[in-house]
């Protein structure tokens, strides 16, 4: 069961880096993706969000994937994945993807982890007291 690419916007192509004609009929699997999971570990195409709703009729939710572009560029995507029916019993016969664009996020994320580490490390190695003092202002701005 492989779900294959028959339809895409123009969001999807700008974010992947592909054109409709380079997606159409690619499917989860095809190795092209170069995806992978947040950890760095590769993200098999049977596991792919995509195929996930296909093969258990459930929808997927707020996966995070990286994708790397033909540029070799690196994209990271929020996954939400609904498959589809013909009636509520049947199995599903295809599966809508939708994804965002969270790539600024992340990296905002990782800066943020390398501040906090930094400040850390930082604090962890003096050899001096340190106290930290709050200041309230009031709503002119004194202290």
């Amino acid at each position: 069961m492989c779900a294959g690419v028959f339809e895409c916007n123009a969001a999807a192509e700008q974010i992947l880096g592909l054109t409709r004609d380079q997606m159409e009929g690619r499917t989860s699997v095809d190795p092209h993706w170069r995806a992978i999971h947040e950890d760095g570990s590769e993200f098999p195409g049977e596991t792919h969000p995509a195929m996930q709703a296909l093969r258990t009729g459930d929808s997927v939710r707020e996966v995070v994937m990286g994708v790397r572009r033909p540029d070799d560029s690196h994209v990271w995507i929020l996954i939400n994945a609904e498959p589809l029916r013909h009636r509520p019993s049947a199995p599903p016969h295809a599966v809508v993807t939708t994804f965002t664009d969270i790539t600024a996020r992340k990296e905002v994320e990782r800066r943020l982890a390398v501040s906090e580490e930094r400040y850390r490390s930082l604090f962890e190695h003096l050899r001096e007291e340190v106290s930290v003092f709050e200041v309230h202002r009031d709503g002119d701005g004194r202290a």
